[in-house]
């Protein structure tokens, strides 16, 4: 192994471990922001129980109140925090893979999802797309499923 071989090796083990790092803060923040919403799928979900009592809706609204509005609502939040949750637990597995360096292209494929999130899952998905596309990386990755 020649001394550039070696530095090489030093420079993509720091930056697998930063994006792993990365990958694990990322994926907790999705999970907190995703579980913000629950306030709000309780919210709607009260409304929506609410509004089949006709003493809610009063006489102004007569028999025009749009009930059907919060049971959306509510469909609408219950998906979106299940997939904000389920995607968070997706970035942190994806960290677990950088560090154990397994499973280059579940990183990879997460890194492309993340790109969406901006600003910082854009940051995360470019600089993490960079460091696995590299020949060094690959071989690091090779090495690792080699050896298993």
């Amino acid at each position: 192994m020649t001394d550039n071989q070696f530095k090489q090796e030093i420079i993509d083990g720091e930056h697998l471990k930063l994006l792993s790092v990365f990958h694990y803060i990322q994926g907790a923040f999705t999970i907190l922001t995703a579980s913000f919403f629950i306030l709000h799928l309780v919210m709607f979900a009260i409304f929506s129980k609410l509004a089949e009592n006709p003493e809610f809706a009063g006489e102004e609204f007569g028999s025009e109140f749009p009930v059907a509005i919060f049971t959306v609502f509510t469909i609408f939040f219950g998906i979106f925090i299940l997939a904000g949750i389920t995607f968070g637990i997706l970035q942190i597995i994806s960290g677990i893979s950088i560090k154990k360096r397994k499973n280059r292209i579940f990183s990879f494929i997460i890194a492309i999802v993340e790109l969406i999130f901006i600003p910082y899952g854009t940051i995360l998905g470019v600089l993490t797309i960079i460091v696995l596309q590299r020949e060094s990386v690959k071989n690091l990755y090779e090495q690792t499923e080699g050896a298993a």
